[in-house]
């Protein structure tokens, strides 16, 4: 199981490899987001533990003007 410092490790070398630039993150493939019977709030981040109508990346950059520091890729 991953832990939330393995996570931020993760990111961090993401961040360095980026030179602070802003990417787009594809929710879908993160292994934190999910899928909610909610019709109003249908998509959820358990990292952050909230849910919305917007895909939960997108919350995070309108809110701290920040990328998603919180992107795990699924292993599939």
């Amino acid at each position: 199981m991953n832990t939330l410092l393995d996570v931020m490790e993760y990111n961090k070398e993401i961040s360095n490899n980026q030179n602070n630039q802003t990417y787009k993150i594809n929710c879908t493939k993160c292994l934190f987001f999910s899928i909610t019977w909610d019709k109003t709030a249908p998509r959820a981040c358990s990292i952050f533990n909230f849910k919305g109508y917007d895909y939960p990346s997108k919350t995070v950059l309108e809110v701290t003007g920040k990328n998603c520091i919180s992107f795990k890729p699924k292993k599939f």
